[in-house]
C-alpha cells in the first residue's frame, strides 16, 4: 500500500485550481481535452512518460494512477523552478507567475485536498483516484453560487472543518493559534502549535524588519491547518476573518499585538454546523475519515492510526460507554 498523507491540507487555497484538478477526471470538460490534446504533448519532453500520461487519461472508467497524476519531483542538483512537467495534475494548474504547469508538491496538495473533502475518491489498494458524484456536480456547476453550495457540502463532510466551526460556535473571536492548539492531536509531532503569548512577545521585541519575518514564518503545523481551513470557510461565508488585538503579560511586562489571522463564525456558519450534525430537520452529513489522517508522524504512527480507527468504529457501533470502548480495543489488541 502506498503511503499518502491524506486528510490534512496546508497549502492549496484556490477554488479555481481545485475545480481544474477535479475537471481532469471528466472527459467532457475543456480542461481534460486541453491537457490531453495540447498540454501533455507540448509540456512533457520525455516521450515515454508523455505516452504513459496520455494512455492513462484515455482509460475507461477514468480511474488514474496517483503517481502519474502527481508527477515526480526535481532531479538531483536541479532547482524546483527548472523542473519539467511530469504529471497530469501538474498540467491542470497555472502558477501565479503564469507558467503553464506547476510542481509535483503543489499538484499533490490539490489532489489530497480534492480527496479529503470528497470531490475525488482514493482507492487505497490500487493507489488510484477517480471522481465522486459530488465532484461531478462541482465540475458541471456553472455559477459561483452553485460552486459555493457544493463546496459547503464538501467542507461539512470534512471533520477538521467541522471542528473549526465547533470551536467558533459560541461566537468567540479566535486566532489561528487559539484554534490550532485545539484542532486535534496536540502534543504529537504532526500537530504542533506555537504558544500565542510567546509569539506576541517576540513580535513586540523584534525590529521592524524581523516583525515581518515572524508574522510570515512563525506557526506550528496545527496553526497552519487552522489558518488554511478557516480561509476556505471564510471564502464560502461560514466564518469571517477579522483581525484581533491580543495581549499577554510576561515577567510583569504587558505585550500587545494585532493578529490578522483571526476568525468569527457567521450566522450561516451556525446554520451549516447544524446541518453537519443532523440537527433540526437536516439529515446528518456523513464524514470522510481516511485512516492516514488519524496520525501523521512518529514511529508509532500506524499503531495510533489503528487504535483511533477502532475507537471510531466502536463509537459508530454505539458502544459509547467508556468501559465498552475499552473492552472493544482490548479485543482488537489495541
Amino acid at each position: 500500500m502506498a503511503e499518502r498523507t491524506l486528510g490534512w491540507i496546508q497549502n492549496p487555497s484556490s477554488f479555481e485550481n481545485l475545480k481544474n484538478v477535479v475537471s481532469v477526471f471528466d472527459k467532457n470538460t475543456d480542461i481534460y481535452k486541453e491537457i490531453l490534446n495540447t498540454k501533455l504533448p507540448k509540456l512533457v519532453k520525455d516521450l515515454d512518460l508523455q505516452n504513459k500520461l496520455i494512455s492513462e487519461m484515455k482509460k475507461d472508467p477514468l480511474e488514474m494512477d496517483y503517481v502519474l497524476l502527481k508527477g515526480h519531483g526535481i532531479k538531483s542538483g536541479q532547482k524546483r523552478a527548472d523542473a519539467e512537467c511530469s504529471g497530469i495534475v501538474q498540467a491542470a494548474i497555472t502558477t501565479q507567475g503564469g507558467r503553464a504547469y506547476t510542481d509535483d508538491w503543489t499538484a499533490d496538495g490539490f489532489l489530497r485536498w480534492g480527496i479529503s473533502i470528497g470531490l475525488l475518491d482514493y482507492d487505497t489498494e490500487n493507489d488510484t483516484v477517480s471522481i465522486t458524484k459530488l465532484g461531478e456536480k462541482f465540475v458541471k456547476s456553472n455559477s459561483e453560487d452553485s460552486d459555493k453550495e457544493i463546496l459547503i457540502s464538501a467542507f461539512l463532510s470534512y471533520p477538521p472543518a467541522v471542528r473549526i466551526l465547533t470551536l467558533l460556535e459560541s461566537g468567540d473571536h479566535l486566532t489561528k493559534f487559539e484554534l490550532g492548539k485545539q484542532l486535534g492531536g496536540l502534543g504529537e509531532a504532526g500537530f504542533t502549535s506555537i504558544p500565542q503569548d510567546l509569539y506576541i512577545q517576540a513580535i513586540e521585541l523584534a525590529s521592524e524588519t524581523d516583525k515581518v519575518s515572524i508574522r510570515s514564518n512563525t506557526e506550528g503545523s496545527a496553526d497552519k491547518y487552522a489558518r488554511m481551513i478557516s480561509g476556505w470557510l471564510s471564502k464560502v461565508g461560514l466564518v469571517q476573518r477579522i483581525g484581533k488585538e491580543v495581549s499577554t503579560k510576561i515577567g510583569g511586562v504587558e505585550y500587545k499585538v494585532n493578529i490578522g489571522h483571526s476568525y468569527r463564525i457567521t450566522l450561516n456558519g451556525i446554520k451549516e454546523l447544524k446541518r453537519a450534525r443532523g440537527l433540526s430537520s437536516y439529515p446528518k452529513t456523513d464524514k470522510i475519515v481516511y485512516w492516514q489522517m488519524l496520525a501523521t508522524k512518529g514511529k508509532d504512527r500506524d499503531y495510533i492510526r489503528n487504535r483511533r480507527g477502532y475507537t471510531i468504529k466502536a463509537i459508530n457501533n454505539r458502544e459509547r460507554n467508556l468501559e465498552d470502548i475499552k473492552a472493544y480495543l482490548l479485543e482488537k489488541k489495541y
